[in-house]
């Protein structure tokens, strides 16, 4: 037979004490093995189903795409209006610095004027698509993140995935 004493621990609480603590140890053991089970599974998320993982691979390849194109849409948008800035401050510091009556100064004046105009012709027939673009791109990534980001997707069903997978165009 083991000797059991008891014991008040500093809360009050009478706990049973064997050998250093073993029954203590006995008692906690099935506690554990019942709480461990509900941790386990309150941490476990499920991984995507592979549809899901085609789905969400496509979607990245056709986000990537209109990534590509927005940013070149962007450079080419971006220094068309660094172009029209350039201009107008070419035209103010001829202004400004012009002799009255010069003739040249006059033909260089009119050609700035006509390539400014010209440049916020462009700027504003290209807007709407510009913008189009932009909201279809932010739209996509909202989705993606929607349906994508939320299970994990594992490495092994991104490869089976892959093989053989047919994407449509954006």
């Amino acid at each position: 037979s083991v000797p059991i004493k008891t014991t008040m621990s500093k809360g009050g609480v009478s706990m049973m004490r064997l050998h250093g603590n073993r029954l203590l140890r006995l008692c906690l053991a099935p506690l554990s093995l019942m709480l461990a089970p509900g941790l386990a599974a309150a941490q476990t998320v499920e991984s995507m189903p592979m549809e899901q993982v085609k789905e969400c691979i496509c979607q990245e390849q056709q986000i990537k795409t209109l990534s590509d194109r927005l940013g070149t849409s962007s450079g080419a948008y971006s220094q068309r209006q660094k172009e029209l800035q350039d201009t107008e401050q070419q035209l103010a510091d001829l202004q400004r610095t012009a002799q009255p009556g010069d003739p040249d100064a006059v033909t260089k004046a009119e050609a700035l004027v006509d390539r400014r105009n010209l440049l916020r012709d462009q700027l504003r027939d290209e807007f709407p698509g510009y913008n189009k673009m932009i909201a279809d791109y932010n739209q996509r990534v909202e989705r993606y993140n929607a349906a994508c980001t939320k299970q994990p997707m594992l490495s092994f069903d991104i490869v089976t995935a892959k093989e053989n997978l047919s994407c449509p165009n954006p």
